[in-house]
């Protein structure tokens, strides 16, 4: 876990006492790291979430791709919500332009697992199962997705990812004449997070009961 120094102790001191951020409570000091979940923790719930006719190869490297991010994305998480939920006698948790950064990474992999999930959802139909490598575009993945996990829109599904993929669509930095403001003030957690934490849950509601027992990304 990343080293806190306030600048108040020497290096040696600093080294008998280190500031430590930990990201779930912990009864003693650990030698080492604790964990939230592990990327196997994930695999049930995109196993149950997956079609079966999806190409076993492409089904495969799915998985494997998803589950890592999504356990990226519990430390993200992890982060920024104890950052914003701390008491006001706390000490922040993150630096600012570091919570900015993080919830924009938090985005990126919002966007990817939801474009995997629809993705998957779409080419599972087709003759070759996905093998054939295909480029699914976004108004495809999208739709898809939408009719499994919210057909009648009651849930905002599309808005939230609509507003996922804006912030995402901010690692592009070739137009910048166009922008209308500084990218951080997109980043915020009511503004980039909410939605694509939102996004996520809503996919989280089917198959649930597999989900690991112990994450941030729906709490």
């Amino acid at each position: 876990m990343p080293l806190l120094y306030d600048g108040s102790d020497s290096y040696e001191t600093k080294a008998r006492k280190p500031h430590m951020i930990f990201i779930t409570r912990l009864e003693e000091w650990p030698d080492g790291f604790d964990i939230i979940s592990r990327s196997d923790d994930w695999a049930p719930w995109l196993h149950a979430s997956l079609p079966q006719t999806l190409d076993r190869g492409v089904r495969r490297i799915l998985i494997s791709n998803l589950k890592h991010i999504l356990v990226g994305m519990d430390l993200k998480a992890a982060l920024i919500l104890t950052h914003i939920n701390r008491q006001k006698e706390q000490r922040p948790v993150l630096y600012e332009p570091y919570l900015q950064g993080l919830v924009r990474e938090f985005c990126n992999d919002a966007v990817s697992v939801l474009e995997g999930v629809g993705s998957a959802l779409l080419i599972a139909t087709e003759a070759d199962g996905g093998s054939s490598g295909r480029r699914v575009h976004r108004n495809e993945w999208l739709a898809s997705l939408c009719a499994a996990y919210d057909r009648t829109g009651e849930h905002g599904l599309e808005a939230n990812i609509i507003r996922t993929i804006a912030v995402r669509d901010r690692i592009h930095q070739d137009r910048i004449g166009l922008r209308d403001q500084i990218d951080w003030h997109s980043f915020g957690y009511d503004e980039a997070f909410l939605p694509a934490a939102a996004a996520i849950k809503i996919t989280f509601g089917t198959n649930a009961g597999v989900l690991p027992e112990k994450t941030y990304l729906y709490r």
